[in-house]
């Protein structure tokens, strides 16, 4: 679970819809592109946060959609954020924000080294896609909503690879529960892959 000291976004029944909403027109949208630039789209994610989150961001914080941590303004030049599931087990810090400019130019390139690569068989393309979501979830860009993201890359890269999402499968709500959040804080790629492989139909 991300612990911010700024925004965690609260969500009602309206925002569930609006997310699920949203994030189903996003998808669509990239899978309707050509690849290149549905690519350049997900390498760096920032228009896509901010046409999403700018209906949800706090009246006085409208930055926090499609703006890094470590940008300019005075709520997000010094956000840290860390990740824990309990008291007893502590946090795990995740990336600075002096840091987040850099790691996300790496992050881009990756992406669209990836994007070009078509995986032969299901195993390989969960083995090159949950690198990323690990990447993405350690450099924790956004305040908040980069799960979202997270979810949104991995199925467009999916589809786009041929394969399909099972029922189980949604950008939003989150369909996994806590034990994928811990293996993805622990970078466990091999975990990850099996813990994602039943949401993805050959």
């Amino acid at each position: 679970m991300a612990i911010s000291n700024n925004w965690v976004m609260e969500i009602d029944q309206a925002a569930h819809r609006y997310l699920s909403s949203a994030f189903a027109s996003v998808l669509a949208q990239l899978l309707s592109m050509r690849p290149d630039m549905a690519a350049k789209a997900l390498a760096d994610p920032r228009p896509i946060h901010k046409q999403v989150y700018a209906a949800l961001t706090p009246p006085d914080r409208p930055e926090y959609a499609g703006n890094y941590r470590g940008s300019a303004f005075a709520s997000l030049e010094n956000s840290v954020v860390a990740s824990a599931f309990n008291e007893t087990e502590g946090t795990r810090i995740l990336a600075l924000p002096t840091q987040i400019d850099s790691l996300m130019q790496d992050y881009a390139a990756w992406t669209l080294s990836v994007s070009r690569e078509w995986p032969r068989s299901l195993p390989a393309a969960l083995k090159l896609y949950s690198r990323l979501m690990i990447a993405f979830g350690f450099i924790h860009p956004f305040q908040d909503g980069n799960g979202h993201i997270q979810r949104l890359t991995f199925q467009y890269l999916i589809e786009r690879a041929g394969f399909s999402m099972a029922p189980a499968w949604s950008i939003h709500p989150c369909p996994y529960g806590e034990p994928v959040h811990r293996v993805l804080a622990a970078g466990n790629l091999d975990a990850l892959v099996a813990l994602l492989q039943p949401f993805v139909l050959e």
